[in-house]
């Protein structure tokens, strides 16, 4: 499991009238040696940009590149453990790689709720992820449909 923490606590899962436009929240992770090589034997991706430090250092980069793909883990378990909190479907995830991370990075993460239909139980998120001295490596949006029970 992602050793993820919230910087807010709220009872879960939060229902869509407790779901304020402009709300934000904000996460932390850092990424172990451990999730690396984890989330390389789950993806099955040995792309040698990510595991071998020779050919990162000749392509510019002083360190092996973090998975970008990790982040869509990261998003599942955010969704799901702590906001909405497990009564959500994931409709629709997109973003863009802006910048590499690595290795011992701590990843800071930010969602910001933009819009909400409470007759659908849908809401959409902005989410983004920074990197030491918030270097923005990550931007994307999420749809969610919050479960009518």
């Amino acid at each position: 499991m992602l050793n993820i923490i919230c910087k807010k606590k709220f009872k879960k899962p939060v229902k869509i009238k407790n779901i304020k436009i402009n709300q934000k929240l904000f996460f932390q992770i850092l990424i172990t040696k451990k999730i690396h090589e984890s989330f390389q034997k789950i993806s099955g991706d040995d792309s040698p940009i990510h595991t071998d430090i020779k050919f990162c250092k000749k392509n510019g980069y002083d360190k092996k590149l973090g998975y970008g793909f990790l982040i869509h883990f990261i998003l599942s378990q955010i969704y799901g453990k702590f906001f909405p909190g497990g009564n959500e479907l994931c409709l629709s995830q997109t973003g863009i790689f802006k910048s590499p991370f690595y290795i011992n990075d701590v990843l800071e993460i930010v969602l910001k709720v933009v819009h909400k239909n409470n007759d659908n139980q849908i809401i959409n998120i902005n989410t983004v992820f920074f990197r030491k001295k918030n270097i923005k490596i990550f931007e994307g949006s999420a749809v969610l449909k919050l479960s009518l029970r």
